[in-house]
């Protein structure tokens, strides 16, 4: 079961939109906040529970102009880094450059502690916490295509391979889809193909 899916109802009409596990994946991260803001108009995650995974049967209510307001806003995102989105990364250090990563790994800048990541699709980047215990969050480097980052294990080198993510056309049938109805809410099923 390598796909996932999601049918909503509205009114008389459906739509299922089949997708991948790399796809919903690349819906989370810094660099796509839209992709967690859609997952949750979506109702991803309504009817999952640790213990039982996902109720592949139940249904959600989402009110429609919110889905479709966050799919327009994933859909300009992706379509803004449509370069960068078309690749999955890795990195390596000058220091050994054969070894290539995607796990979160801590790493030094400038006197600054962080941890740079690469396991998701589309993206790579470093997260740095504040060293002022008064500030709350983080700041994100987008290491995609950035100058060179100098770090005690030596430079960080971003390597790059095409991959399959196709969430465009996906978006741009829901949006015709939730343009197309004339109500309030929609019924939302997550599943897997049949």
């Amino acid at each position: 079961m390598s796909d996932l899916c999601f049918t909503i109802e509205g009114g008389e009409k459906t739509l299922s939109v089949r997708y991948s596990h790399r796809e919903a994946k690349c819906l989370g991260g810094p660099l796509l906040p839209s992709g967690k803001k859609f997952s949750a108009a979506l109702g991803l995650w309504d009817n999952f529970s640790v213990a039982k995974g996902m109720d592949t049967q139940a249904w959600t209510i989402k009110s429609r102009v919110p889905l479709l307001g966050a799919a327009d806003e994933l859909l300009a995102a992706l379509k803004i880094d449509s370069e960068f989105f078309r690749y999955d990364y890795q990195y390596s250090f000058s220091s050994n450059p054969k070894q290539r990563n995607t796990g979160g790994m801590g790493i030094t800048v400038n006197g600054r502690g962080g941890m740079i990541d690469a396991r998701r699709p589309g993206q790579v980047f470093s997260r740095f916490t504040s060293s002022n215990p008064e500030e709350r969050g983080s700041d994100v480097l987008d290491l995609r295509n950035c100058a060179p980052v100098e770090t005690p294990r030596g430079a960080i080198k971003i390597h790059r391979r095409k991959n399959q993510l196709d969430w465009q056309p996906k978006l741009e049938n829901l949006i015709k889809f939730l343009r197309s109805l004339r109500v309030e809410s929609v019924r939302i099923r997550h599943h897997y193909p049949k």
